[in-house]
């Protein structure tokens, strides 16, 4: 690549996410915004402060640093002018985009899936929420912490070098204070581990142990009862019901025939066809001991766990972090394809500089 060309390559996707959702800079606050707002003004000392950041709210979330930090800070310099939240929201995307190039191209070694990735993921509906609303910001930053640690995990596996294990620990920690979803990150590295680096799996234990105490730790200070919209339900019956929900919203065909004014049947035979494909490809490769796209469905299943049970509250920007397996898997897929029928994703022009 010559300079202009890895200048472009770097920038497009960011330009990409801005021509989509450029209006989300015009977008003022709404609902949860105006709580996180007037928190700043309980602050009166120093007891009241930990009480802001740690104390749990909405619906039981401690989110010290994606919410109660972002809004006292913002709030103390920019009052109610949103767009000066909304530029640190994109640029906090970029860093996401940037994150998800590097990891893409680590998994693939394909610059073409490199650049396709954050492009697939930047379509998916689960990404406009937290384009739009500030209170979402947790979903985009807790992205990042997520991304970062597993970047720093596949380079510790690479190298063996113990300073990108401890620095990935220190992002996987921080990760607590954006979103609680940061929880299954042990399970994402481990099954990496375990398919690609199997030596290195035994250092994903203690993540676990730490994902488990967090998780009683917020279960403890929050309570049982978290509202009608926070019940879960593990019936089998239901948990693939909600799973398929969340299936047919990622995909999109379904609502754009609905907005098309098309039979709904249509959408069910395209999400089921575009489902058997991708079975197909991920059993097709894992025949050939190419685990790649099976890891990135895990990716997919892994992310979304947690919120498959909430039997009441199936919501499109829950996806945003599930979504990353499929983005990638699609990326690898039509670099793959670019590439010819060989077994190797690096056979096409975009040869990997990394």
């Amino acid at each position: 690549m010559t300079r202009l060309t890895r200048g472009a390559y770097w920038l497009a996707p960011m330009v990409f996410c801005v021509a989509l959702y450029w209006m989300g800079l015009k977008a003022w606050f709404s609902e949860d915004d105006f709580a996180w707002l007037n928190l700043r003004n309980h602050v009166i000392d120093f007891h009241s402060f930990l009480w802001a950041m740690f104390a749990p709210l909405a619906q039981g979330t401690v989110r010290p640093l994606s919410e109660r930090g972002f809004f006292m800070v913002f709030t103390y310099f920019f009052h109610l002018h949103p767009l000066p939240y909304h530029i640190f929201i994109y640029l906090n995307q970029f860093l996401n985009i940037v994150l998800l190039t590097l990891v893409t191209r680590k998994l693939t070694k394909s610059d073409l899936a490199g650049f396709l990735a954050p492009v697939l993921w930047l379509v998916n509906v689960a990404q406009v929420t937290p384009m739009v609303w500030t209170s979402a910001y947790n979903e985009i930053q807790c992205a990042s912490f997520v991304l970062a640690s597993f970047y720093l995990f596949i380079r510790y596996a690479e190298t063996g070098r113990r300073s990108f294990y401890w620095a990935q620990w220190a992002t996987f920690l921080l990760g607590f204070g954006a979103n609680e979803i940061n929880v299954v990150y042990p399970a994402l590295a481990a099954l990496y581990a375990i398919l690609f680096a199997r030596r290195y799996w035994v250092s994903t234990l203690p993540m676990f142990v730490v994902s488990a105490a967090y998780a009683l730790i917020h279960r403890l200070a929050t309570g049982a009862g978290s509202g009608f919209y926070y019940e879960m339900d593990f019936h089998p019956g239901w948990l693939a019901g909600a799973l398929w929900q969340y299936w047919r919203i990622l995909l999109g065909v379904p609502e754009y025939l609905n907005f098309e004014h098309l039979h709904s049947w249509i959408g069910d035979v395209a999400v089921l066809l575009i489902s058997v494909a991708l079975v197909a490809f991920i059993a097709s490769q894992a025949r050939r001991r190419r685990f790649l796209p099976l890891f990135l469905l895990g990716w997919f299943l892994i992310g979304l766990a947690p919120f498959v049970p909430l039997h009441n509250h199936v919501t499109d920007y829950y996806l945003f972090i599930p979504a990353v397996g499929l983005a990638i898997l699609s990326a690898q897929a039509i670099a793959l394809a670019w590439g010819g029928a060989g077994p190797v994703p690096w056979r096409s022009p975009w040869r990997c500089c990394t």
